[in-house]
């Protein structure tokens, strides 16, 4: 989902992901799955842990999966100047300090703020409940 919502925002970083052979599974189901603690653990220290790692789980817990991706999203779309001149090899090294980059020195007020600048117009709840129903669609003949 989170390819096609950059497809959506970003069509020319979408581009050069394709050509380059990248999918954001490659690099962003860690994030999914930890939910950016992967990203935010290393400033954990004497078992404290980090305040934008709070702050972001806070969001999580609040705006479900839908800030997920979008935190996910802008990380990406913010280093695109960067992500654009790199090839294959040294954008998925790279994507943890993009991360880092954009998780650690923003606070979650700030950082919403930026995403929804960056993506003024762009209905991410409509496109996100569009991509589920189209998911829902194609899969609903496999039963587990």
């Amino acid at each position: 989902m989170l390819d096609r919502l950059l497809g959506l925002s970003d069509p020319d970083l979408t581009a050069h992901f394709k050509e380059e052979g990248i999918t954001t599974t490659l690099f962003a189901s860690a994030w999914f799955i930890t939910i950016f603690t992967n990203i935010l653990k290393q400033n954990c220290q004497d078992g404290v842990v980090n305040e934008s790692l709070l702050q972001v789980w806070d969001q999580f817990l609040f705006g479900g999966w839908q800030s997920a991706l979008k935190i996910s999203a802008y990380i990406i779309i913010s280093h695109k100047h960067l992500l654009l001149k790199l090839p294959f090899e040294d954008i998925l090294p790279l994507m943890p300090d993009c991360a880092k980059a954009v998780l650690q020195q923003e606070r979650s007020d700030l950082l919403y703020g930026l995403i929804k600048k960056e993506f003024k117009g762009l209905k991410f709840s409509f496109f996100i409940s569009k991509l589920s129903a189209e998911f829902e669609e194609s899969h609903k003949e496999v039963k587990l």
